[in-house]
């Protein structure tokens, strides 16, 4: 049970959007391609920084990167609410991937140090 609510907590951010998409595809006129542009720019933002945030993780600490995180999904929430066009709103979406990212280092390298990786 505690396994399930763990892997869901990972899409919150990412299933945000999706009661918003008929708002923002008629507020900006995007047709339905560039509204699926939009959602997937969230993981395209997770995917492009997955390897650096492990490193920022590593070497600035597991703290400090999920502070960064913490900053860059705050930030990039407000520029998502606060958007004038689809361009702001897919940028946004981006760095928020970036944000996720490094927030969910923190628990990856919490769990190190275990049965892990011990092969030598």
């Amino acid at each position: 049970m505690a396994r399930q609510l763990d892997r869901r907590r990972g899409h919150d951010v990412f299933a945000a959007l999706t009661p918003l998409l008929d708002h923002y595809a008629h507020r900006y006129g995007l047709s339905k391609s560039d509204a699926g542009v939009l959602v997937a720019t969230y993981a395209a933002g997770a995917l492009v920084s997955a390897f650096p945030a492990g490193f920022a993780a590593t070497h600035w600490g597991p703290k400090a990167a999920v502070l960064a995180g913490i900053g860059l999904m705050a930030v990039s929430s407000l520029a998502f609410a606060f958007a004038g066009d689809a361009w702001t709103l897919g940028l946004s979406r981006f760095v928020q991937g970036i944000g996720r990212v490094l927030v969910v280092w923190r628990p990856l390298l919490a769990r190190r140090g275990g049965t892990e990786g011990t092969a030598r």
